[in-house]
């Protein structure tokens, strides 16, 4: 049944993603700030599985640096332990003036450079996260707490740095959760429920905040999160983004918060939502992506994925280890391999997503070396396979499985021909695969210049990778005639 359309949302319900979007394929993600400092979260379980396995204490085991001014409250949990060890009582906002003061390692043109050579097409920057803060000198004064804002610019200055790389520029606010607005201790998942902020007040900051994120950097995406605190205004905020950014896109986290949600604080109300989540999460099995709100470009499942091509655009994200923010405690173990990365992209791609990945850098403004070859082995896969993944399209299933355990992840390039993206190539070279749809069109390529033989037959697609076996994961190969 179709989504009932809300009023006010009517003109927006026919748009269509700007090909910049669909075609742009892998994005860069960037969580830093104050929490930068303590960088300290725990590890072990990703978000998802924290919710499946263990709802009732998720905050208590959060591995999200970004959330540190909670973590650090919460009794029992190492993040408190952590903060006692190393800062004894010393509150959150000490992290400020180190955080400030090296700013000076700020180098944005250094970043975009690199974020342009890892492949990507766009960047998104957290612009205010949880704690409130904003990575820009904004006029609209924080009623709760006065100045809590950057003097420098960082959103500007990276806004224009991206830029002249030939990237877009998008930023995240966090509309759902604001902890100077909002500072009752988050400990559970219910907890995280209760504290979004449904209030009229809270409602004109954060507007006024996205005008004027609008007004000053056009961003081409808006990428809210958690929720939005109420309806009033949204569609015209919409409506006004699109005519200062008529390509720009928003995201999916917008669904408006309910001022019922804070009676979810109380016993027994508490118990009895904490009892539900944990009998729904276990009985979850898809990607973690929330309700579909009024309006949205794009799905946003996080740490997780569809498993079959979407019709709707979506874009996965998530971080190169355990969280987003910079985790001190990581290590080149806790991160997922370029190999697994570059999988992954093909696997999203496939089935009609993009791929946000998310770099934290260090309280020095430094993004670690073991972020950044990471992502510049994934720059060198797009560049060796970029007919195939830019401006693509899912072709059939998106992802098929050998007779031999290889994997195929196919697409549709902007020429007509469809490619496939292999791994877990057998060492015999040997890849036999049930693909529909390829009759008469075969005209076998890899796109690394290697030798490559193979038929078709009866639906039956029979490849043999001869000479030099592939030199990157998923190789790509070409398996039919470009359009004419």
């Amino acid at each position: 049944m179709a989504q009932k359309v809300q009023p006010g949302f009517e003109d927006l319900q026919d748009r269509q993603v700007p090909d910049w979007y669909d075609g742009g394929k892998f994005g860069i993600f960037i969580h830093w700030g104050i929490y930068s400092i303590p960088a300290y979260a725990e590890k072990g379980q990703h978000f998802p599985d924290l919710l499946k396995n263990d709802f009732e204490n998720l905050i208590k085991h959060n591995p999200y640096v970004e959330w540190y001014w909670q973590n650090m409250r919460v009794e029992g949990s190492s993040a408190a332990a952590f903060h006692k060890e190393n800062y004894g009582d010393a509150p959150y906002e000490d992290f400020r003036a180190p955080w400030e003061k090296n700013l000076e390692g700020f180098d944005a043109k250094e970043w975009a450079k690199l974020f342009k050579q890892s492949g990507a097409k766009y960047v998104v920057l957290v612009t205010k996260h949880h704690d409130g803060y904003t990575l820009w000198p904004s006029d609209v004064e924080n009623p709760h707490k006065p100045g809590w804002s950057s003097e420098r610019d960082i959103v500007g200055e990276l806004a224009d740095a991206v830029r002249a790389e030939g990237l877009k520029f998008g930023i995240y606010y966090s509309g759902g959760l604001d902890w100077t607005w909002e500072t009752t201790s988050i400990e559970s998942a219910v907890d995280t429920l209760a504290t979004t902020i449904a209030d009229p007040a809270y409602n004109r900051y954060v507007d006024a905040h996205y005008r004027e994120l609008i007004e000053r950097y056009k961003p081409s995406v808006l990428w809210n999160d958690i929720s939005y605190p109420l309806m009033d205004g949204m569609a015209d905020l919409f409506k006004d983004y699109y005519k200062a950014v008529p390509d720009g896109v928003v995201n999916d986290r917008w669904q408006a918060a309910k001022p019922i949600n804070k009676y979810f604080r109380y016993q027994p109300l508490k118990w009895l939502a904490t009892q539900f989540g944990k009998l729904a999460m276990k009985k979850f099995d898809g990607p973690l992506v929330g309700a579909e709100p009024a309006h949205s470009d794009f799905r946003t499942p996080e740490f997780s994925f569809f498993e079959e091509p979407q019709e709707k655009k979506w874009e996965t994200t998530r971080g190169l280890g355990w969280g987003f923010g910079y985790n001190r405690t990581e290590t080149e173990e806790d991160f997922l391999s370029s190999d697994e990365l570059i999988t992954d992209l093909a696997r999203v791609v496939a089935r009609n997503g993009n791929y946000l990945l998310n770099i934290g850098p260090d309280g020095h403004a430094q993004i670690p070396a073991d972020q950044a070859s990471r992502i510049l082995a994934v720059g060198d896969w797009l560049r060796a396979n970029d007919e195939a993944v830019y401006d693509s399209k899912p072709f059939g299933p998106g992802t098929v499985i050998a007779k031999d355990g290889a994997e195929l992840n196919l697409t549709r390039g902007k020429n007509g021909a469809v490619y496939a993206l292999v791994s877990d190539l057998p060492a015999s070279g040997e890849v036999t695969v049930q693909i529909d749809g390829l009759d008469g069109q075969l005209a076998l390529r890899r796109l690394d210049g290697g030798e490559i033989e193979g038929s078709y037959e009866n639906g039956t697609l029979r490849m043999t990778f001869t000479g030099e076996a592939p030199a990157m994961p998923c190789a790509g190969v070409q398996l039919t005639a470009a359009a004419s």
